[in-house]
């Protein structure tokens, strides 16, 4: 068997990338929407799954960005991350047992919650391919 899947959208507007506030397993993370791939399910449909069910909006599929590895608490996962633009919806936080809140985040941002050890691993190791899109 393979490494377990998960999924990433990207959805950046105004050069500021949309990251929720992670509260699961005792520890703040900031992340994009995305979740576990389910059985059966394309990695583009889980995507598009992940954000209406996180955020309540509706996404189109864009490019990849590329897949990255992850250590959560649940063991390692490669990350698929998608660029996604917003086609339908204001986000809105959906999961409150898993989400405190949401925002438009700007690359000095991330680099600031990354420092603070805020960041998702997966979304670390992805900072460099994504910094030209958010300069």
């Amino acid at each position: 068997m393979g490494q377990r899947e998960l999924t990433a959208a990207l959805v950046i507007e105004g050069r500021q990338l949309l990251l929720l506030q992670n509260t699961k397993h005792g520890t703040v993370r900031f992340e994009p929407p995305g979740g576990k791939r389910r059985p059966g399910e394309t990695i583009g449909a889980c995507v598009v799954r992940e954000a209406r069910e996180e955020l309540g909006i509706s996404i189109l599929l864009g490019k990849r960005l590329g897949v990255y590895a992850t250590e959560t608490p649940e063991g390692p996962f490669d990350v698929h991350m998608y660029f996604c633009s917003r086609s339908d919806g204001e986000p809105r936080i959906c999961e409150p047992n898993k989400h405190a809140g949401f925002g438009w985040y700007q690359r000095g941002d991330l680099e600031h919650l990354r420092e603070r050890g805020y960041l998702v691993p997966n979304l670390i190791r992805a900072l460099n391919d994504l910094g030209k899109y958010l300069a």
